[in-house]
């Protein structure tokens, strides 16, 4: 099974299981691009643009879940950053998202990337909206390491 398969499938069960508007999944480049991030799976998007983003690593909330390897969780986006600082998060303001968590994808004990599930209308993300991410993501952990 190739890696965007496997990615792809997981998208779809998290999307499935948590009815969230968007999921997506940056990885790492390798250490020449200075390992930045980039958003290279989606499911839910309202355009591409999401796919042009570059984090430098502990910068937006894939970067800072990437630098920290520990989940995320903001339940009203409004409450988390005033609207004219969301150009730090250009995430929120392309998707629109109100409501989000974040998760470390790990590899040989190194964060290898991020996964965000996040919804449109605040409130809807919640610890146990995590914690399915991170059950999901361990359950897939053999095949996305094979």
């Amino acid at each position: 099974m190739t890696e965007k398969m496997v990615y792809s499938s997981l998208l779809r069960r998290i999307q499935d299981e948590l009815s969230c508007d968007l999921v997506a999944i940056a990885l790492v480049e390798s250490a020449e691009k200075q390992y930045v991030l980039k958003w290279r799976y989606t499911m839910g998007q309202v355009n591409d643009r999401l796919k042009n983003i570059v984090l430098q690593t502990g910068k937006g909330i894939a970067g800072e879940v990437f630098k920290t390897g520990k989940p995320c969780l903001i339940k009203d986006v409004s409450t988390f950053a005033r609207k004219n600082e969301l150009f730090n998060y250009p995430i929120l303001f392309l998707e629109n998202l109100k409501s989000i968590g974040a998760i470390p994808l790990w590899q040989n004990d190194r964060v290898i990337g991020v996964m965000l599930a996040g919804y449109r209308a605040p409130n809807l993300m919640n610890e146990g909206g995590i914690s399915q991410m991170l059950k999901k993501v361990e359950e897939e952990a053999t095949t996305l390491t094979e």
